[in-house]
């Protein structure tokens, strides 16, 4: 999601997943991933 809370990519994986991020715009984004009642979330800033 994006820093105003904007879903901007969605998807399943099993145990690695990869994300392209080259099409994504720069910026400030947070990649957060839900498993078994856990979610984590990170912060990350693409240049």
């Amino acid at each position: 999601m994006d820093i105003k809370g904007n879903q901007l990519l969605k998807g399943t994986g099993n145990d690695v997943t990869q994300i392209d991020l080259l099409d994504i715009e720069k910026g400030i984004y947070f990649i957060q991933v839900e498993q078994n009642n856990y979610i984590y979330t990170q912060k990350i800033a693409l240049q």
